[in-house]
């Protein structure tokens, strides 16, 4: 950043419109476990061999309402994000001979919806999409081995409309004569986000007997989430030919691979002992579709690498079960970013900037408990996590400024305490063949800074009272049970 004061009219500095990055994640993924994924204790679904021999078949579908985030300013709704889900289950064990197989088959038909148009901001806009998630699960066993295969694909949809209400001022005037004030003329007011979103998952487990009664399971499991940013707006700059109708588009892909390794107790009170290992990549490029040669195609690029390890155990009481865990996990990556050519001052006007992440590193610990409860004919379950992370991230950037601008160079720590707390009940009431489910969760994620570094993500207003809402989940479905 350069060293004079950035002023945006008292509202938040936005330079690049990213509005839409708050919705995609949620809209491609599970939101609900985001925070499981990022320390390192993401519950991945499997049958064990208890499971794979005596589940019963059942038929399910249900709605859900996820009330995503909210953001309110002196008690009025600023901003919002929901999501709507459909879904069906089927678990249908079956046999073939001697060996003892369940097919598990669960489709999703989600919605998003979200807007910021109440918010006071540089940036306003509105988010809708569609999509559908799908996973298919499949278990055997012909005695003491079981084998098994997970496959997940889903495909989504977005859409955001963007209004940039205003533009970056500097106290610099160079700054502005040959930098913010060609920013307005190049990207407009209105731009139009298309962002489709695809993912895929395949994972393999197998379980093997060993001493006194216990099990080895070990599971390896791939994810690739592929998302395309396509960003239309119109360009009214002075030179004639970068002028009209402009896209930019910004592909993401994440790839992650996970191994779990498994200790099954089934008769025992330390029911189960889990390590896992996995590798998290992230990686972006650009492509600015130039009109013409005077214009890049390329905007910069970027890579960022996530290694964690964890280590986790489940205890069983009576009706009570008690779960904790340790992580840890180390970051690096690298990235680059430039402008388009913003228009001609005797020279092409354009600036860079690239950047490192190193030295960073976060360590995370768990904590949780659930409980069953019977009454008569109604089973409840209720349940409550406690993860706590501390993030250590050291950020290196250096901008590369034209006409004679003056940039000094990042080189600074960032620290985060992070306490996040996952409160959920399940409540079930029998209707002979049939049950009546309700289920609900929320997440309740406390963040602070603890570093005193320049570097700051959002700037706080004085006098403006800002709370946030949201994490929650609430879901009605009917069961079928065929015995």
């Amino acid at each position: 950043m350069t060293g004079k004061t950035i002023k945006h009219w008292g509202k938040r500095t936005i330079l690049f419109p990213l509005f839409p990055l708050l919705f995609n994640i949620p809209a491609g993924a599970q939101w609900q476990n985001f925070f499981l994924t990022i320390t390192n204790f993401r519950d991945i679904r499997t049958f064990n061999l208890n499971e794979t021999v005596s589940l019963s078949p059942k038929l399910e579908s249900g709605c859900q309402y996820g009330d995503v985030y909210r953001k309110k300013v002196s008690q009025n709704t600023a901003l919002s994000i929901s999501q709507n889900t459909a879904y069906l289950y089927l678990r249908y064990p079956y046999k073939i001979k001697n060996y003892s197989q369940i097919l598990l088959f669960h489709t999703r038909l989600n919605s998003i919806s979200g807007n910021n148009n109440k918010d006071q901001t540089a940036v306003n806009g509105t988010i809708t999409g569609n999509g559908f998630d799908q996973l298919l699960m499949w278990s055997g066993t012909g005695g003491a081995g079981l084998i098994g295969f997970r496959g997940r694909y889903a495909s989504f949809q977005n859409k955001s409309e963007i209004s940039i209400n205003s533009y970056p001022v500097s106290s610099d005037d160079l700054l502005n004569e040959f930098f913010l004030n060609w920013l307005q003329p190049t990207f407009g007011e209105n731009i139009g986000v298309d962002i489709p979103t695809r993912l895929i998952e395949i994972g393999v487990w197998g379980s093997t007997p060993v001493r006194n009664h216990n099990r080895l399971r070990l599971l390896v499991n791939h994810l690739q989430f592929n998302s395309m940013f396509q960003f239309n707006y119109t360009n009214t700059s002075n030179s004639i030919s970068l002028n009209g109708k402009r896209r930019l588009d910004l592909p993401v892909s994440i790839k992650q691979n996970q191994i779990s390794l498994t200790l099954l107790r089934p008769d025992k009170s330390l029911n189960q002992f889990d390590i896992t290992v996995l590798g998290t990549t992230l990686q972006y490029s650009t492509d600015n579709h130039p009109p013409i040669l005077t214009d890049f195609k390329s905007l910069g690029e970027g890579a960022f690498h996530h290694h964690g390890i964890s280590a986790s155990l489940d205890y069983i009481s009576g009706r009570h079960q008690f779960n904790g865990g340790l992580s840890a996990s180390t970051y690096s990556g690298d990235f680059s970013i430039k402008t388009p050519v913003l228009g001609l001052y005797l020279l092409p006007i354009s600036h860079e900037a690239e950047g490192n992440i190193l030295k960073s590193y976060s360590l995370s610990q768990k904590i949780g408990w659930s409980g069953h409860y019977e009454i008569r004919e109604t089973a409840m379950k209720f349940a409550l996590d406690y993860i706590h992370s501390r993030y250590y991230f050291h950020i290196k950037g250096e901008a590369h400024l034209l006409f004679g601008l003056f940039s000094a160079p990042i080189d600074y720590p960032v620290q985060l305490d992070a306490n996040i707390f996952d409160i959920n009940g399940h409540i079930r009431r029998r209707f002979e063949r049939f049950s009546l489910v309700y289920s609900f969760r929320q997440i309740i994620p406390l963040i602070k800074r603890l570093d005193d570094s320049p570097i700051r993500f959002i700037e706080e207003i004085p006098d403006r009272r800002i709370r946030h809402r949201g994490g929650q989940t609430h879901i009605i479905n009917i069961e079928y049970l065929f015995n």
